[in-house]
């Protein structure tokens, strides 16, 4: 499924209820102390009024929700058509089939692997830090509801006071993740024409609804049971969706509202025509201190959090919205115990039109729970990282383990990269100087792209020319190209001549490599370079700029043994290596592949099939085989004619047999697949071997 975003949508709908009784008391005391000094009557006149007050405002708050985000739609009562996005439906799948759930096993199997793949991210901060969970598998998030919550910090062996937390670095956390796996399913049909839906005792707000996408909101429990959706077209057949987001509407914090209604539940029980003293002294120790904040809480929401995120808002069509953005999230958490999730914007679209559009709830629910404790990191593994402080503000700098090295005095700060950071609020990017822990403004004109060394980033300046410079400030690499990369120990620098992409070489330190203009170059595995010269030359340059062998061919390819190439010359075809000791091919080769030479060995074909060639030119394997691999570790996969497939080793001789079904057409490709952690492992279609000749249950898309 194909996640798009289109454009920004604020919707942020204000009341004007007046400023409620309750937030005339300081205190629970004094609201008490008020209460005795009322007649029975009075009091009973008190409650009443106070139901309705609350009653008015949570009704009020209801629609007060912020909902920012890259959205599929427009905001509710706009006639507008809305842009839904769109892609060649021919190419669509079409799947005639309902919405599933897996087998419980698996998505417990999935639940386990999530665990155990969990990992949590600070962000420094004062005086709080705050805290994320990435997994590296997260399958089990697309199937049932997936909650976690920090029990308990550490450092090292010592646990930590989270609210003591501020920038120390955190090593561990213990966390608790639960799962609600779903059993079976149910449904919810909505045409493209409806106006409102009703499910489950709920009244569901749509947003915007035509016939390729709709737009609605769902209560916070009711998306707790959300599992997937589909659209069917005219013929009944169910289409996924080609778009889809959610994104939370934030509101009067959850928690403050469930007090509240706490609160009418109990005014509502001591409403009578009149309440008696003996009465009022069996309400006062039920009405408790976090009632009455929650009302306290309830009066600042709408006499001053409105009123801030109006401001915030503001009416400016030319504002940066990603600023906006931006402002409203540090105002939302800087105000969390105001502002909360309360629903969840749920946005899909489909590549035509549909009849219906059809979401999934799950049913039968089981809680699974499970602790870990897991390892927490900083930010991307950088050594220097922005952190905000609430009380100023501001943004600094941090070190990883902690220490403050740019105290908090900037008003918008984003780290560009390891030494570059940059001030959106005044456009200007800074290097940092750590040893005197200073922010320095990088040259004037100039704009930060791209860093590529301790101290060497690339820029751009004012004619959208990159160049090189040190520290932000000295040229090391003139201004004149499209692009500069760094590739082995050699920069690569590209600009257009007349019309056509050349390059230029650059050593670490700033050098120019004097060639001949070139039109190609690429590095090989040994870390030199493959170039072209603009009269279809090609040579090779090592890894200092030198040139060690002549362009003169025609032709050079790469070998995967250091200092050796394939080259051509003419009709010519012969081995090169840096000392320019040139071997020649035997003349009845058909076939040499080159993307397979590996460990002196060449693989090569004529009429009587593969072989193999050293570096001399030697066959040391005759040509007897239908496939074959490059040799790892000294050896290779081989399959016969007769489709039977052996590990072989440098000299031929079988070290295994390997006894697979053989495939129909003897099709199947022999290769090499490598790890994450770079072992390499025999493939055969979707079977995998290890290095001893044995299968292992390892899936292709996890090697390269």
């Amino acid at each position: 499924m194909r996640i798009t975003f289109l454009f920004l949508l604020f919707l942020f709908l204000v009341s004007c209820a007046q400023k409620k009784d309750i937030g005339q008391y300081d205190s629970r005391t004094e609201i008490l102390a008020h209460l005795r000094k009322l007649s029975p009557q009075e009091r009973a006149a008190f409650f009443k009024q106070q139901i309705q007050l609350i009653d008015t405002a949570l009704a009020e708050v209801k629609d007060q929700t912020i909902y920012f985000s890259f959205s599929m739609g427009l905001s509710a009562g706009d006639p507008k058509e809305v842009n839904w996005d769109t892609v060649d439906w021919n190419r669509m799948d079409i799947q005639n089939k309902a919405f599933t759930i897996p087998n419980p096993d698996t998505l417990k199997a999935a639940f386990e692997s999530y665990n155990n793949t969990l990992k949590a991210v600070q962000r420094f901060g004062l005086p709080h830090s705050s805290f994320e969970l990435e997994a590296a598998d997260d399958r089990i998030s697309e199937m049932g509801q997936l909650t976690t919550s920090f029990k308990q910090l550490f450092q090292g062996n010592k646990s930590l006071d989270s609210s003591k937390v501020g920038i120390l670095p955190v090593s561990q956390a213990l966390v608790e993740i639960q799962y609600q796996l779903p059993h079976e399913l149910d449904s919810l049909v909505i045409a493209p024409d409806a106006q409102t839906v009703k499910y489950m005792g709920y009244d569901l707000r749509i947003d915007t609804i035509n016939p390729q996408g709709i737009e609605l909101d769902l209560p916070l429990d009711l998306y707790h049971n959300y599992l997937g959706h589909r659209g069917k077209i005219a013929n009944n057949k169910l289409v996924e969706s080609n778009s889809y987001s959610a994104m939370p509407l934030y509101g009067l914090h959850p928690a403050i509202q469930k007090q509240v209604k706490s609160v009418t539940q109990l005014f509502q029980k001591f409403q009578t025509a009149a309440i008696t003293d003996a009465a009022l002294e069996n309400f006062e120790p039920q009405f408790t201190e976090e009632m009455f904040q929650s009302l306290k809480k309830l009066d600042y929401y709408q006499s001053t959090i409105e009123k801030e995120l109006k401001v915030l808002l503001g009416n400016n069509k030319d504002a940066d919205l990603f600023a906006v953005i931006k402002k409203l999230r540090e105002y939302i958490e800087s105000n969390g115990e105001y502002l909360g999730p309360v629903e969840q914007r749920l946005s899909f679209s489909f590549p035509y039109p549909v009849k219906q559009f059809v979401l999934y709830f799950g049913k039968s629910n089981e809680i699974i729970k499970a602790e870990r404790r897991i390892p927490v990191s900083r930010g991307t593994a950088h050594n220097y990282m922005t952190y905000w402080d609430q009380n100023s503000k501001k943004y600094g700098i941090v070190d990883s383990i902690g220490h403050v090295i740019i105290e908090p005095r900037f008003k918008e700060l984003t780290r560009s990269n390891q030494d570059y950071f940059f001030d959106s609020s005044d456009s200007i990017d800074y290097f940092l100087n750590v040893k005197d822990k200073k922010l320095e403004p990088v040259k004037t004109g100039y704009r930060f792209e791209r860093n590529l060394l301790e101290d060497l980033a690339v820029f751009k300046n004012k004619k959208e020319d990159v160049g090189v410079l040190r520290n932000g400030q000295e040229e090391v690499i003139p201004f004149k190209y499209t692009a500069i990369e760094k590739q082995g120990k050699m920069f690569v620098a590209t600009y257009t001549l007349r019309g056509r992409q050349t390059f230029e070489l650059y050593t670490l330190k700033g050098d120019l490599v004097e060639t001949p203009l070139l039109s190609t170059v690429d590095m090989l595995v040994d870390s030199s370079f493959m170039v072209r010269s603009k009269l279809h030359k090609f040579g090779i340059l090592n890894s200092s700029g030198k040139l060690v062998i002549p362009m003169e061919y025609d032709k050079i390819e790469g070998l995967k043994t250091a200092n050796w190439v394939y080259a051509t010359k003419g009709r010519e075809m012969f081995l090169l290596n840096y000392q320019n000791k040139r071997v020649d091919l035997p003349a009845d080769l058909r076939y040499l592949d080159i993307s397979r030479s590996s460990e002196g060995m060449i693989p090569f074909s004529n009429y009587d099939g593969y072989g193999f060639l050293d570096l001399n030119g030697k066959i040391v394997i005759a040509p007897q085989y239908s496939n074959i691999t490059e040799f790892y570790k000294g050896r290779a996969l081989v399959r016969n004619a007769k489709e039977e497939l052996f590990m072989i080793d440098k000299n031929n001789r079988i070290v295994k047999k390997i006894l697979l079904a053989p495939s129909p057409d003897g099709s199947q490709r022999l290769d090499i697949g490598f790890s994450k952690d770079g072992v390499g492992y025999f493939t055969m279609g979707e079977t995998v071997l290890d290095i001893a000749g044995n299968v292992v249950h390892i899936a292709l898309d996890d090697l390269n």
